[in-house]
């Protein structure tokens, strides 16, 4: 039997040179292993020709898990669940089960309500795994922007965060400082000037609000030999300016190189405990960015 854990080859064809069905048999067979998220991705990435179908499992107590059965048909794939209009959780009165297994069962109800049960449940299955729903979330990219518009992506904690996840390898620490800017400026006359409006070669340098954003690294190459600084101002380009374009934070990137300083070391003939250890070099640092950030960011290292 195939491992249904395993993703199959698409449309539901199986490994290759298995026999057809034989995926559809062993979803059929451990469907009620299968958790409803995990079970809704499946059929979909197997299926995508084949339209989803719901329905409830009449029962009148508590069932073990969510999905109850699968069946597969030419042109659609019938999924049973334990929950809905006609299970043991419905939120309907108690009256409607005499309508529709009673002696006088009412005509034409049960049609109306498994139509009402298929789009509630579909609901229901979209929203257990909301970020994959075509229906729920057509524009999945856009929410996620959203979330991290609400994380205050200019703040030290997120910025801290996102650091992090682009820069594993290295010590990261963020901290609020004041960030120069250059302002364009109208070019200093003689006789025409203005205080407060021109300066000397048009531009005029501010202090502005800011963090400063600290790299630490006890190697000056990557493991693939390259000097951290270009693989810096590379990541930074591509994966952390597009980030926070929009919010037109201003930052200070310095990468501390602790490479050969730094490290204590016993003086030439001296007993370890009982005399002063050397006095270690500063490490290098190295500006990899200042001032605002927006997309196309240049990346002029400086080093002091």
């Amino acid at each position: 039997m195939q491992d249904v854990g395993q993703p199959p080859s698409p449309r539901g064809s199986g490994e290759l040179g298995s026999p057809p069905g034989t995926l559809e048999a062993g979803i059929t067979r451990r469907a009620r292993d299968f958790e409803l998220g995990a079970l809704l991705a499946l059929l979909r990435a197997q299926f995508p020709e084949r339209s989803l179908r719901f329905r409830s499992h009449p029962a009148t107590g508590a069932q073990a898990g969510a999905v109850y059965d699968v069946e597969f048909t030419p042109d659609a794939v019938v999924v049973t669940l334990n929950l809905g209009l006609f299970s043991s959780t419905t939120p309907l009165p108690s009256y409607f089960n005499e309508w529709l297994s009673g002696a006088s069962p009412v005509r034409g109800i049960e049609a109306i309500l498994s139509v009402l049960d298929d789009q509630l449940l579909r609901d229901r299955a979209d929203g257990a795994l909301v970020t994959k729903s075509p229906r729920l979330l057509a524009q999945v990219d856009a929410v996620g922007k959203n979330l991290l518009q609400l994380a205050r992506p200019a703040s030290p904690s997120t910025l801290r965060w996102l650091f992090a996840r682009v820069f594993p390898e290295l010590g990261v620490s963020v901290s609020r400082a004041g960030v120069h800017r250059a302002l364009a400026t109208d070019e200093l006359r003689l006789g025409h000037a203005r205080q407060g409006h021109t300066a000397m070669g048009g531009e005029a340098d501010v202090l502005t609000p800011g963090y400063d954003v600290f790299l630490a690294t006890g190697e000056s190459t990557t493991w693939r030999g390259e000097p951290w600084p270009r693989e810096a101002q590379r990541r930074l380009e591509q994966s952390l300016f597009p980030i926070l374009a929009e919010t037109a934070v201003h930052l200070r990137i310095l990468l501390f190189d602790f490479e050969g300083s730094m490290r204590l070391s016993l003086i030439r003939g001296s007993t370890f405990g009982f005399d002063p250890l050397k006095r270690a070099a500063s490490p290098h640092v190295i500006v990899l960015y200042e001032g605002r950030v927006a997309v196309g960011s240049p990346g002029d290292a400086r080093a002091s």
